[in-house]
């Protein structure tokens, strides 16, 4: 009975949701953009090819045909794998065409996504496993919280698509853990080091280990006591570290493969982040300690997995990193290089713009992490910051202007004066 449960949970239940051969399609999907809907005999021409009845599509770049609502069987994260066929013609299979299926919350504002590139004539089956599909920019989605799946295209797209199914597996089957990333990182047995509220995972010498796992520890104790408010992930922020630059390299590459995406870093070639798995590499020696592009990259991926953030190089990721560096690694003449910008309008940004959620250039980033400095050191404000942290959650990314009268209780004019005064008070 105990080999027939786990052989179950391993293969799992297929489900077809949508083979067309019943039901209107006015209530099987719902179509936005210039995008023709039909259906159609599907050609057979081979034992295991889908029959019956197949979905026409006629579509123009940038139209969208999504399940109806209710189609997922819940709870979603049980299902493992969403499958489907594509029957394209050999005029058709002429043309390299790529489509995009996406899983959307309810408001379908945030989203995972994957690509398919199809290639060939005749059917042919694709397949996404849910645990490997990337969030897009944005507020990073929940798999419990997502209501529907859909299919976009790129470019002008004729093809049938027939028996939309889905594989169950039960609980956790849309969440990978860190372990399935060890075996791609490194070739020989690594065992991830717990330094909360992150984990490493590296290849460095055992006593190159210590200094660096300090600075983590060090990191994570100031973060957690800053945003204590902030619920900790399933599964927490992850350094994988690599002595050698080509081993950090091959491994980017696989996870980007994996969750076809390129992995990215905020500003750096020696560190990238995605979906809360950072990797970075820097070279060993008796007194190494954690890099600055590993510090940038763990803000990152804390960011991404306790506060829903995917920002790449906004103010509150830069002047975070920033603020947290300068708790690890004091810099000796910081304060009069903020005493020399501060009153030279010419260095800084507007605040609407420095806080808008977009990325800012390096320039500013003395800027932005000044500002999150007097945040955090002023009670008012500071008694704020969860609040503030939901609201940039729920809004799904770092734009100020929403919150500043409605939580911080101020208005830009009085920021920029208390701001001013900080500045003054703390940086000679």
């Amino acid at each position: 009975m105990i080999a027939l449960v786990l052989s179950l949970l391993l293969i799992g239940e297929d489900k077809v949701l949508l083979d067309f051969d019943t039901g209107l399609l006015s209530e099987q999907l719902n179509a936005t953009g210039q995008i023709t809907l039909s259906k159609v005999a599907a050609p057979t021409l081979h034992p295991d090819d889908p029959s019956g009845m197949a979905l026409q599509v006629n579509a123009e770049a940038n139209s969208i045909v999504a399940g109806a609502l209710g189609l997922l069987p819940e709870p979603v994260p049980y299902i493992y794998e969403l499958s489907f066929w594509v029957y394209r013609n050999e005029e058709q299979s002429k043309r390299d065409t790529i489509i995009d299926l996406s899983f959307l919350e309810a408001d379908a504002k945030t989203r995972f996504r994957t690509r398919f590139d199809l290639s060939g004539s005749g059917w042919k089956r694709y397949s996404a496993t849910l645990k490997w599909i990337g969030p897009d920019p944005g507020r990073v989605p929940q798999w419990s919280k997502i209501k529907r799946f859909a299919f976009s295209f790129r470019e002008h797209t004729e093809l049938l698509i027939d028996n939309i199914s889905v594989n169950i597996r039960g609980p956790g089957s849309t969440e990978f853990n860190n372990s399935e990333l060890l075996d791609l990182a490194f070739s020989h047995v690594v065992k991830p080091i717990a330094a909360p509220p992150f984990l490493l995972a590296t290849d460095f010498p055992e006593q190159a280990i210590r200094p660096v796992l300090e600075d983590i520890r060090k990191l994570g104790a100031t973060l957690t006591s800053e945003f204590l408010s902030l619920a900790a992930p399933a599964r927490p922020p992850t350094l994988f570290l690599f002595e050698l630059e080509q081993d950090y390299s091959k491994f980017a590459g696989q996870i980007g493969t994996l969750f076809h995406r390129s992995i990215r870093s905020s500003t750096s070639v020696d560190s990238s982040t995605i979906y809360g798995v950072t990797a970075s590499f820097q070279r060993v020696d008796k007194s190494t300690k954690l890099s600055n592009d590993s510090i940038r990259e763990l803000v990152h991926a804390w960011l991404q997995q306790f506060a829903s953030l995917q920002g790449y190089g906004d103010w509150l990721h830069f002047g975070l990193t920033d603020h947290l560096q300068r708790k690890l690694r004091p810099q000796k003449d910081f304060g009069k290089e903020i005493a020399k910008r501060i009153n030279d309008p010419s260095m800084r940004l507007p605040w609407t713009r420095l806080t808008d959620g977009d990325p800012i250039g390096a320039q500013y980033v003395w800027q932005a992490a000044t500002l999150i400095d007097m945040l955090l050191a002023t009670q008012k404000f500071k008694a704020k910051i969860p609040e503030l942290m939901q609201a940039f959650k729920n809004q799904g990314s770092t734009r100020l202007e929403p919150f500043i009268e409605s939580i911080l209780a101020t208005d830009w004019a009085k920021l920029e004066s208390e701001w001013m005064q900080y500045c003054k008070k703390n940086y000679r």
